[in-house]
């Protein structure tokens, strides 16, 4: 089956319209110089973790060049993130945007990095265009190197497939197929599914509290209450008609189903549309799509390596055969991802809009408060059982364990010392009394470290020029 590179439909972001109290002489000391008129609030960093409680004077360190406890690498202060995407530095000229990201070029992972390396040299010759334009200018070549990582992954995956029993196999195919519609950009018919749904909305709800704005959290409650109204069952509206004689029950059976599908979902897009979230691109997306499958109408959809393994999960798990079924995952954990690969990145956010693209380049590299002993692991919400991490760390570690974390990666051995010691500094430079942390948390990470892999490999750090 030929495959080709994997392309990213795009449904433009829009900045949302509320009304902002920023003035000209407000600029950030980061940003002194530069070009930056006051805008309107952006809805792009709404993904920073701040559930940790009791983090703050921690995260307040973030200013001041913290290295990342575990990768050793300079973390940005989601502060300066939040300023730069309210102020829409992305919509600049490249020649302002290098201008203000060059100080913070080391916090850039790699494959950011690179980027960010083209677009000086291009901002040299042509310091007026705009990074949307520079990044677009990239699809040919990103596309070509994309489609030769990805032919012999899909190759590989199909010959191993063979194996799969009758089942497993047809439902293996038909998901290539659909893949290779969606790699040729080709419109497809996806089957609604409830859970789904609840799932998206779930997601984009934790956003919207996370930005704090009780008008916006009432309308999402809303809309998460009425969406309990669509049933939880897994039979779709296309397996109701999927029988080779199709009847007239079936067809009054579906077309009852659409009726109430489309009558909850429609209670919850007037909602939508009349309350102060009709912006959020989000969610008209979902109400879109849903639409799309309820009325079965064909459209273009974007492809997605995670759902794609997501279900290819679902075909192997139930086969008897598990080293084929983990064979099979493992050969689809190696389709390229866009912090792997500067092709990946090129091609899934080429087609967005430069604030987005702007986010995407620094994002990773934002400053969380993270749990050493994992909350759902019995850790505690307290000063003594948190450090810092870059955003994509953090979520890379999920619920580890510190033990097995250091097994995986032994370099976390070294960068901790790191950390110890750029906190060490910063408390000598009184900049601990000045965000109001006491300098026993430096005493205590230590003696934490040392407990939690004292039975494996004990870490003990130097903590001598404290005193």
């Amino acid at each position: 089956m030929k495959i080709l590179p994997i392309t990213n439909i795009y449904i433009r972001k829009n900045i949302q319209s509320n009304k902002s109290n920023d003035s000209n002489s407000n600029k950030a000391k980061d940003l002194k110089g530069v070009n930056l008129l006051p805008t309107n609030r952006c809805d792009l960093f709404i993904n920073f973790k701040r559930t940790a409680k009791n983090g703050e004077p921690l995260r307040k360190l973030l200013k001041y060049k913290i290295p990342d406890m575990y990768t050793g690498q300079i973390m940005l202060d989601p502060e300066l993130l939040e300023n730069l995407l309210k102020r829409k530095l992305f919509s600049q000229s490249i020649s302002n945007i290098v201008k203000v990201l060059k100080p913070y070029e080391e916090s850039l992972l790699p494959i950011p990095k690179k980027i960010f390396e083209k677009i000086e040299k291009i901002s040299a010759r042509e310091p007026y265009v705009k990074l949307d334009v520079v990044l677009h200018r990239m699809v040919p070549m990103a596309r070509k190197k994309l489609a030769n990582m990805q032919r012999p992954i899909f190759e590989k995956l199909s010959y191993r497939a063979m194996e799969l029993p009758e089942k497993p196999l047809y439902n293996f195919r038909t998901l290539m197929e659909k893949t290779k519609n969606i790699l040729e950009n080709k419109p497809i018919t996806e089957d609604f599914d409830p859970k789904d749904f609840k799932y998206k909305l779930s997601r984009i709800a934790k956003e919207i509290r996370q930005r704090g704005i009780d008008e916006e959290i009432k309308v999402i409650e809303k809309l998460i209450y009425l969406s309990k109204q669509f049933p939880n069952e897994k039979k779709t509206l296309l397996q109701i008609n999927r029988n080779k004689k199709t009847n007239y029950k079936n067809n009054k059976q579906k077309t009852n189903k659409i009726l109430e599908y489309n009558k909850i979902l429609q209670q919850m897009n007037n909602i939508f549309m009349g309350s102060s979230l009709y912006n959020n691109q989000l969610l008209k997306k979902l109400f879109f799509q849903a639409k799309t499958q309820i009325y079965e109408i064909p459209i273009t959809i974007p492809f997605s390596r995670k759902v794609f393994i997501r279900k290819l999960k679902e075909i192997t798990e139930n086969i008897k055969d598990k080293k084929l079924a983990n064979d099979l995952l493992k050969i689809a954990h190696k389709l390229p991802t866009s912090q792997q690969e500067v092709a990946a990145f090129i091609m899934k956010y080429a087609n967005n809009d430069s604030e987005k693209i702007g986010y995407e380049l620094l994002q990773n590299s934002v400053g969380t408060v993270e749990h050493i002993v994992p909350a759902k692991k019995g850790g505690k919400d307290t000063l003594d059982n948190y450090g810092l991490l870059m955003s994509v760390t953090n979520s890379e570690r999920a619920h580890r364990d510190i033990n097995t974390q250091l097994r995986l990666h032994p370099e976390i051995f070294i960068n901790c010392q790191k950390y110890i010691d750029r906190l060490i500094d910063l408390h000598k430079e009184g900049l601990f009394e000045e965000v109001g942390l006491k300098p026993y948390y430096i005493e205590h990470f230590r003696n934490l470290m040392y407990k939690l892999t004292k039975d494996e490999e004990p870490m003990i750090l130097d903590i001598s020029r404290l005193n």
